[in-house]
């Protein structure tokens, strides 16, 4: 998969709301740890990937970094995503062969209405339009490299793996 890479010199969203486990997320969120931000559909083969290599490795995440999900799910989808009980989502985690999702998760859309934009991307919702167009949201998954005041040093759209956890921290401590 080809990925681009470009500095997006901005502060990150707000985002005014809660996990599916329920902190709540807000200003104060991004204040003091350097974040990776991840914006994907859990539908899709590339977000798949990034969500085996971040499992595989999150053991060796240094405490000032933390992960944030932003899916574009609804929160119900993502619960379902993340259910030992057999369903739609669940099977879809089961047939990748991954486990469910321990890292923040802030399911973006209200509703399961699929539709298909002008350039032939899928769009769950109308909140996750909102944020998708506000980061120009084109590939799944974007990773956002956030630095401890909230604000975007690095974007990366698309995913080839992260070849070493290293590499990966390497980017969002520079």
């Amino acid at each position: 998969m080809l990925l681009l890479s470009f500095a997006l010199p901005k502060n990150f969203p707000a985002i005014d709301g809660q996990t599916i486990a329920g902190e709540n997320i807000d200003a104060t969120y991004f204040a003091g740890k350097k974040t990776i931000v991840i914006h994907m559909f859990l539908g899709c083969h590339g977000a798949s990937k990034a969500i085996r290599d971040i499992q595989a490795i999150q053991d060796s995440i240094p405490e000032n970094i933390q992960i944030l999900f932003i899916i574009e799910n609804t929160p119900d989808q993502v619960r379902e995503f993340n259910a030992d009980e057999e369903n739609n989502w669940s099977e879809i985690r089961k047939s990748r062969k991954l486990n469910p999702i321990t890292q923040d998760i802030v399911a973006e859309c209200e509703t399961p209405n699929v539709r298909i934009d002008e350039n032939g991307n899928m769009r769950v919702g109308t909140q996750c339009e909102k944020l998708s167009k506000e980061l120009k949201i084109k590939w799944s998954p974007t990773f956002f490299f956030v630095n401890e005041k909230g604000k975007i040093k690095k974007t990366e759209r698309g995913y080839r793996g992260l070849q070493t956890p290293e590499g990966m921290w390497k980017k969002l401590i520079k």
